[in-house]
């Protein structure tokens, strides 16, 4: 039967036709799929499509097989674990019991690209006088499987960071590099996003 369904997601395009959704990642840090129409237990078939429509991860393939990938797939999830050039692609889920489908564009940067940095930039805003504590955004990330591990913040110049000012100056405003940790089985992955402070000088009433 799984044969079956993967020679039947060969031909498949599914009943959904929206366009991808763009999905950005540095090369060596971690990266989910979130599928809204997927769900592994009911039969979901998660594959990378490429020119051949190849299928990339289905729904029982082995955790060892997995891990060899570099990949995990949980319920309606795709972890790549450590992203790299060969990872850029298009993907798509389809749920089969219901001829379903979502799409995804990966592209993978280098951890120097300024390409990256500008489509992930994230904005948070903070009045002086006051304290201010920076957000670190919580975008494509992984399941509950995976721990949080703590943050830790840089500014642009590499300059370390705590993320909190007990009195915010605007002298303080500028760009600042958050990283998540997470820990999954007996590993450490990262997720690294940059925030753009601007601090304004009263918070209006």
């Amino acid at each position: 039967m799984a044969v079956l369904q993967l020679l039947f997601l060969t031909f498949i395009t599914g009943v959904c036709s929206q366009t991808p959704k763009d999905i950005y990642v540095k090369a060596g840090e971690m990266v989910t799929l979130h599928s809204e129409v997927c769900k592994v237990n009911d039969t979901a078939t998660l594959w990378k499509q490429e020119t051949d429509q190849t299928i990339y991860v289905y729904s029982n393939m082995s955790a060892a097989e997995q891990k060899r990938m570099g990949v995990v797939l949980y319920k309606n999830c795709l972890v790549i674990l450590r992203a790299s050039g060969n990872h850029t692609g298009n993907y798509s889920c389809h749920y089969l019991r219901r001829n379903h489908s979502q799409r995804f564009t990966l592209t993978v940067y280098t951890p120097q690209s300024k390409e990256y940095d500008e489509k992930n930039r994230f904005s948070d805003l903070c009045y002086t006088p006051g304290s201010c504590q920076m957000f670190c955004p919580s975008v494509n990330t992984p399941p509950k499987d995976f721990k949080p591990n703590g943050t830790t913040w840089h500014t642009e110049n590499g300059e370390p960071s705590s993320g909190y000012f007990s009195s915010v100056e605007e002298k303080d405003s500028g760009v600042y590099i958050c990283t998540r940790s997470y820990a999954y089985s007996g590993q450490i992955y990262n997720m690294t996003f940059t925030v753009i402070l601007d601090v304004q000088r009263e918070k209006p009433v």
